[in-house]
């Protein structure tokens, strides 16, 4: 299930962001919430920030 932030950016060919809580349940692509998540971040397949704010400045 998208939000409909997560659709607006698939129209607009952006990667689609979500939270821990999303990430936990569903995960994100090839990242599985039951996976080491370790060499993922190292790779930039995921990043990780601390709020939406320091989120938005990674960009």
């Amino acid at each position: 299930m998208f939000s409909a932030v997560g659709i607006a950016f698939l129209q607009v060919g952006e990667d689609v962001k979500c939270d821990a809580t999303a990430f936990s349940k569903y995960g994100h692509g090839y990242a599985k919430p039951f996976l080491p998540l370790g060499n993922l971040l190292r790779t930039g397949y995921l990043v990780r920030a601390d709020s939406v704010p320091d989120f938005c400045q990674l960009y």
